[in-house]
């Protein structure tokens, strides 16, 4: 193993020279000093210094770094535990993290282990991160490749015969037959059985024990929800549909300017009318939606929850929700508790939501991690730099440890 210098032992004092970063997981976060990138600890100390020229959030101890054009992983330490070697690499799920060897066609994907052992190797083409046992691959290139999926043995249990296919949740994948245009999802358990027969022409996966599901093409089809028998619990009657949370789920009637979001209950009974431009899923008991421009939130009765209209309004998250007050271009970010009070006032030109108690804010170029006191806990420098900053960020934000 390879130690990369760090100054584990840095203090927090004054501003850090840094610009671009991401919110923390596993007690460290991405920070960026000129075109490198490294990681900071919840005190705000430079445990790996700014060295690679890309980098991803921690899972299971490990994160995704670039060096050049090859990939590896490193601990939290700042030790290299696998030296950069990978064309692309995925983060750890489950114990195993998947790779990319080569780029012939069709290109080799296989399975690291955490001591960097290759265990699982294959004609794969495409793979995904391992979740609850089993991983979707795909045969030959993205065009005309087959998808299957293999256990975290590396054992192919269904065979990839699949256009294409979702990942399993709650016991069940969606696959499909056919292109996109005349091809249909079926769900497979994961045995490969046929649970649910092949008639949607577009699904979600399993939330809540049912799935959304469309019957017709984009222009005249209607989404209702499945249950995993294949039961229509919810007639197909809406234009868009949001995933179950919580008990509800936010529906679209109408395709037009005039179309409007609502709230449906598992028995498919229209709880909150269709009546807001926009709607976001329930989060802590509430829902933040749009109304003639203007943001506010609601209840599980469709009541106003907190008697305030905001320009902005982000889920809550950890007890607080980032809202926007002013005008659209010159407004400030604050945070409300679910009594609408602003326990952290407006100050902030963009927000992200509070993560593992922090939250990062920026005010002109500043950005900053802060408490739910809003107390300034890291401070950091987010100068303009050269490229594209915004490409980069987007794949910071990547959480689900695919490499872009």
């Amino acid at each position: 193993m390879e130690t990369i210098h760090s100054n584990r032992n840095a203090q927090t004092t004054g501003t850090l020279p840094f610009n671009a970063q991401h919110d923390f997981s596993e007690g460290r976060a991405v920070v960026q000093a000129g075109s490198k990138f490294g990681y900071i600890d919840r005190l705000g100390r430079v445990v790996i210094k700014p060295q690679f020229d890309e980098a991803h959030d921690f899972s299971e101890g490990l994160a995704v770094v670039r060096m050049g054009s090859r990939f590896g992983f490193v601990d939290k330490q700042g030790t290299m535990v696998f030296v950069p070697q990978f064309e692309t690499l995925h983060s750890f799920s489950e114990g195993l993290a998947g790779i990319l060897l080569g780029r012939d066609s069709p290109a080799k994907s296989a399975f690291v282990d955490n001591n960097g052992s290759i265990v699982i190797s294959r004609q794969f083409g495409s793979s995904t991160p391992l979740l609850k046992g089993l991983t979707r691959i795909q045969i030959d290139n993205m065009e005309a490749g087959k998808f299957g999926f293999i256990d975290e043995r590396g054992r192919l249990v269904i065979i990839p015969q699949f256009d294409n296919a979702l990942r399993f949740s709650e016991g069940l994948a969606a696959a499909k037959l056919g292109n996109d245009s005349n091809g249909r999802f079926s769900f497979i358990d994961k045995q490969g059985n046929t649970i649910i027969a092949a008639q949607f022409a577009d699904v979600h996966r399993f939330r809540e024990g049912v799935a959304a599901a469309r019957l017709g093409n984009d222009s005249n089809g209607k989404y209702g929800f499945i249950d995993k028998q294949g039961r229509m619990v919810i007639t197909p009657r809406f234009d868009s549909v949001r995933d179950f949370s919580e008990g509800l789920a936010a529906v679209k009637i109408g395709n037009d300017s005039n179309a409007k979001f609502g709230f449906i209950d598992k028995r498919g009974e229209i709880l909150i009318d269709a009546h807001f431009d926009d709607a976001h899923n329930f989060s802590e008991g509430l829902a933040a939606v749009r109304l003639d421009g203007q943001h506010m939130f609601i209840d599980k009765l469709g009541n106003m929850a907190i008697n305030q209209i905001f320009t902005d309004a982000h889920d809550f998250s950890e007890g607080l929700a980032a809202v926007k007050v002013g005008g659209e271009s010159d407004g400030k970010y604050g945070f409300i508790d679910k009594q609408g009070r602003m326990v952290i006032a407006p100050q902030f030109d963009d927000v992200h939501d509070f993560i593992e108690g922090l939250a990062v804010v920026k005010i002109g170029l500043k950005r900053r991690f802060i408490d739910r006191q809003g107390k300034v806990v890291i401070e950091l420098i987010d100068e303009e730099i050269p490229g594209n900053r915004n490409d980069r960020l987007m794949v910071m934000n990547d959480r689900s440890g695919t490499l872009n």
